[in-house]
């Protein structure tokens, strides 16, 4: 029973740690000192989003890639706007000439091509549909672990847990890591397809917080480190 008991206290102690985004120093190229400019015109290719984990069973194949779709576009809207803030801003001001995101889809749609098969076209060839010196690929896996019948049975268990140690020692569910999510993001220059940028960031899902809230952290967390800031010119 001691072993027990001490065994359930470890693993509520890993749980309970506080689980974060973290993202990696953000690396531009030499490239990008010698194409970028303030006045760069950049457009954000729709997000690749790929669910993974035991939700994907829940839908068919078609209804997946819609809801990935869906996700991806929604995704880059919030990118869009965190980077579209830091422009207004005195301190560390970003200069970008970010091409509105309706007018990069519009465009891409005119131009017979899905979110996937977009982000799989080279540079230079988005450059000539969409007008534009740069353009910036983001691929995100969001693996959601558990539903909000599957979050019940955790606080469920919490419970139990409790009356198991104690009182006294309350399981905070709020903290337990339930998935995880990752992205990638590139920025290249549309007439050499050179690499300009590139950053990654990872988060932990939560009983108590979405994988849309862990992504919005991503897309924050890329604002944070984005390029094209006054002082590189």
């Amino acid at each position: 029973m001691k072993n027990l008991l001490l065994n359930l206290a470890l693993l509520m102690a890993v749980l309970g740690i506080a689980t974060s985004c973290n993202t990696y120093k953000r690396h531009v190229t030499s490239a990008y000192y010698q194409k970028a400019g303030p006045n760069t015109k950049l457009a954000i290719i729709p997000v690749q989003f790929h669910l993974n984990g035991p939700i994907t069973n829940r839908y068919g194949k078609e209804k997946l890639i819609q809801l990935q779709e869906k996700e991806g576009y929604r995704f880059q809207t919030q990118l869009a706007n965190h980077i579209i803030t830091k422009m207004g801003r005195r301190k560390r001001r970003i200069s970008v000439d970010l091409q509105d995101i309706n007018t990069t889809n519009k465009l891409l749609k005119k131009s017979g091509y899905t979110p996937d098969e977009s982000a799989q076209l080279e540079a230079t060839e988005l450059g000539k549909i969409l007008g534009v010196d740069a353009v910036m690929f983001v691929d995100i896996e969001s693996s959601q672990l558990f539903t909000n019948f599957e979050s019940e049975a955790i606080k469920t268990g919490a419970y139990v847990l409790e009356a198991v140690l104690g009182q006294n020692q309350q399981v905070n569910v709020g903290t337990v890591p339930t998935g995880s999510a990752r992205a990638n993001a590139t920025i290249v220059d549309t007439q050499s397809n050179a690499l300009l940028w590139a950053n990654r960031a990872n988060c932990l899902t939560k009983v108590k917080r979405s994988s849309l809230d862990a992504i919005s952290s991503i897309n924050y967390q890329f604002g944070r480190t984005f390029p094209f800031r006054n002082r590189d010119f």
